[in-house]
């Protein structure tokens, strides 16, 4: 069955609309498509991870959330000519165990803490005792019990949500992140990449570009952003010695993508103006560098240029291109109406990429661009971003991750209208999903959004409670150091905020609750 959703009425009002289509079509009608509670919006912005979606780590409302590179440098309008060379770095490649392309410099940066800083009056242990299969420190026999894990559970699949707040109503500060492990170490395959460049240097340049260009990937996929920019950069150099603009271009396109994504917004803008000054680019990679500039403007706070940019871009994608690539782009504008708080246009937006999405048979985004519209409205108008929500998830989810997407949104919407206690137990459904998934980012992101609504309604305890089950959780998924450096930056957050005496309180009353036999 089609999802239903809100179809324009007279006086600006909204009905369900319950078309039936094909079994994987979740979005909105065509009508509804073009109108959010009445307001006809067009097809103008951003994507689900722009709305505070969990799919790819993306802070919910952010204007700071780097976008997808694939939305940059996937062959943006389309045309054979202009696709990467074969064994240029790919673009929208995610680092195995980290967070998806539009991750924010933030979850670049080692979780956790330094040996001197503060240790939170939460779960911890001085006996190592085995959890879940892995020996490490774990809390004491009446300290934290993990969530149930999923037979045959492994550490981490790629992390899908999202990890900060919408801006909704609850505690005076805002509620914790949950911050991203560092990057694994480097593989066999960057090891091999490296010995390749240091044996092809003084030989035939486009042979070392082009092994630079391995380096880059590899690097990229253990989640090394630094060595995948310099690798960059030497490679784009040597293009332009050899007088290959299109080769040099979509090197330093690669290389500002992936500065930004760093956090290093300087080196990315340098990499930037020096690809734009190349001459004889395809118009593909032209219109990539105009994404990339989009993109740099908002993780500068500058969402109306942001908006403009993405805008531009979408008027250069003719009818006739690629439908994946203007819906990512229109995710893109969105991120930018979200920021600027044009909530119906960035709602117009995501439904025109759901039915791409849904055209295009890819019926995940499909229902992440859905949710994230209903989170967008929400803003301006919770009944209906309710009734949208509602409408997606009448259909059984596709999976754990589905569950968890599904669960955080509807969270989110619950505290825009003010219902903590029905946000809680969304987020607390988001986090067995995710637990489903086997999926520790998406699982603290739940995590961290149940803290707030714990907090929203007063109740310290629980908030308390739920880090305290994620602190050894999260060590059965991913072993007890990550899950120590992942929590305890979050029980930190949490003792600040309610101060020595209430967080105190809270874990004794945590302590003291009744144990399962």
């Amino acid at each position: 069955m089609r999802t239903p959703m809100p179809a324009a009425t007279p006086g600006g009002g909204t009905t369900p609309d319950a078309t039936p289509a094909g079994p994987t079509a979740p979005g909105p009608t065509a009508a509804a498509a073009k109108t959010v509670g009445g307001t006809a919006t067009g097809a103008t912005t951003p994507d689900a991870t722009a709305a505070g979606l969990p799919t790819g780590g993306t802070s919910a409302g952010s204007p700071t959330a780097p976008g997808p590179t694939a939305a940059a440098a996937e062959t943006v309008g389309g045309t054979a000519g202009d696709a990467a060379p074969a064994d240029a770095p790919t673009p929208d490649t995610t680092p195995a165990g980290a967070t998806a392309p539009d991750a924010t410099a933030a979850g670049l940066q080692t979780a956790g803490t330094t040996a001197g800083s503060p240790t939170p009056d939460g779960p911890t242990a001085a006996a190592t005792k085995t959890v879940g299969g892995t020996t490490g420190d774990a809390a004491p026999a009446d300290a934290p019990t993990p969530d149930t894990t999923p037979a045959g559970a492994t550490a981490a699949s790629a992390p899908t949500a999202g990890t900060t707040a919408t801006g909704a109503p609850g505690p005076a500060a805002p509620p914790p992140v949950a911050p991203v492990p560092a990057a694994p170490a480097a593989t066999a395959a960057t090891a091999a990449a490296r010995e390749e460049v240091a044996r092809l240097r003084g030989g035939e340049p486009g042979a070392l570009a082009e092994a630079l260009e391995r380096l880059a990937t590899a690097a990229t996929q253990d989640g090394d952003l630094g060595t995948t920019a310099v690798a960059l950069e030497e490679a784009a150099g040597v293009w332009d010695r050899l007088a290959e603009p299109a080769r040099e271009g979509f090197c330093l396109l690669l290389a500002a993508t992936t500065q930004r994504l760093r956090g290093d917004l300087g080196a990315a803008r340098h990499n930037l103006e020096r690809a734009a000054a190349a001459e004889g680019l395809p118009d593909g990679v032209r219109r990539a560098l105009e994404v990339e500039r989009a993109e740099q403007a908002l993780a500068l706070g500058d969402a109306k240029t942001a908006y403009a940019g993405f805008g531009e871009v979408l008027e250069l994608l003719d009818a006739g291109q690629d439908g994946l690539v203007r819906a990512r782009v229109l995710g893109r504008r969105a991120a930018a109406g979200i920021a600027a708080q044009r909530w119906h246009d960035a709602a117009g937006d995501l439904m025109d990429a759901e039915e791409l999405f849904t055209a295009h048979g890819e019926p995940d985004e499909a229902e992440a661009a859905a949710l994230g519209a209903a989170l967008a409205v929400a803003h301006a108008e919770p009944e209906t971003a309710e009734r949208v929500w509602a409408a997606v998830s009448a259909t059984a989810p596709r999976d754990g991750t589905s569950a968890a997407r599904r669960g955080i949104t509807g969270g989110r919407i619950a505290l825009l209208a003010g219902d903590a206690a029905l946000a809680l137990g969304r987020f607390d459904a988001a986090r067995q999903g995710a637990l489903d998934a086997a999926d520790p980012i998406a699982y603290l992101a739940a995590v961290s959004e149940t803290v707030g609504a714990a907090e929203a309604l007063g109740d310290d305890a629980t908030a308390y409670a739920r880090l305290a089950t994620a602190w050894v959780t999260v060590g059965d998924l991913l072993g007890a150091e990550a899950g120590r450096a992942l929590v305890r930056p979050l029980l930190e957050q949490l003792r600040e905020r309610l101060g020595p005496t209430r967080f105190a309180a809270a874990r004794t009353a945590y302590e003291k609750r009744p144990r399962a036999h």
